[in-house]
């Protein structure tokens, strides 16, 4: 009992504005870490209320995320059951991340020194399914293309930055534009930091699971977005010093809540 936003613009803003510019590479300096991330979508379809809630298990060994397990929950009548449960596995080398399973694909990272070149994704077949290219202008992505073979498909993101926040994105779709994203962000310490990883906003979506690992944003909250067809969003935030502990959005008659534990 879940919903699919329909809108391109909500995907790629919780994709991308909320993410840190360095996809995969963990920072050791990092004082929080994330230990738990609640997600709770309420909505009224046309029946009655209901209330969607995500909740993922994070699992440290020092700096390296092992595992992350998330948990999909739902009301109905008034009684909470488990949907179903997904499990993502991370595997390293030279201190970054090499690969990613989830049970259903398997995300094979490629760098060029320490920076991420390409990621490609493979069925449990071992097809590839989808692959993403990465641009780079010194430290920070101008492009992250992405190529589908089987349906000869290719989605180009180019970004702005100013201070290490992305202030702009603009979306291609086979060579041609199709929108452009606008965003403004808070001052506050982004609690991925260095991880490029962070709620989605589509629970039907299996791919964005692990897909958040794949697409570089900012280093601070966004605090509002704007797409080129005049649709905006915008959060609000509490804090315990710097790192945001919750974070609501409105959208479509939904309040998204994501709730935030840390571990030292």
């Amino acid at each position: 009992m879940k919903r699919t936003y329909p809108i391109l613009f909500v995907s790629i803003l919780m994709l991308f504005a909320s993410c840190e510019r360095q996809p995969v590479t963990p920072d050791d300096t990092q004082k929080k870490k994330i230990s738990k991330i609640i997600e709770d979508i309420s909505y009224h379809d046309e029946i009655d209320d209901i209330e969607d809630i995500c909740e993922e298990i994070w699992e440290w060994n020092g700096n390296h995320i092992e595992t992350i397990t998330r948990h999909y929950y739902f009301y109905d009548s008034g009684i909470l059951y488990e949907e179903y449960v997904e499990i993502a596995q991370f595997l390293y080398q030279d201190n970054k991340i090499s690969t990613i399973t989830d049970g259903h694909s398997r995300y094979e990272f490629s760098y060029h020194g320490d920076q991420l070149s390409s990621v490609a994704c493979f069925d449990m077949e071992d097809n590839l399914s989808r692959e993403y290219v990465y641009e780079y202008n010194g430290k920070e992505p101008t492009k992250v293309s992405l190529s589908v073979p089987s349906a000869s498909i290719l989605e180009e993101f180019c970004f702005e930055w100013l201070d290490g926040n992305v202030t702009k994105i603009k979306y291609y779709n086979n060579g041609g534009y199709v929108s452009s994203y606008t965003f403004r962000y808070d001052n506050k310490e982004n609690p991925f930091s260095n991880l490029c990883v962070n709620y989605h906003g589509n629970l039907d979506d299996p791919d964005a699971f692990i897909e958040r690992f794949l697409l570089p944003s900012s280093k601070n909250n966004v605090i509002s977005g704007h797409h080129s067809d005049g649709i905006g969003l915008n959060f609000t935030y509490t804090y315990d010093g710097d790192y945001p502990t919750s974070r609501k959005c409105y959208i479509d008659g939904s309040v998204i809540t994501t709730r935030y534990e840390y571990t030292e």
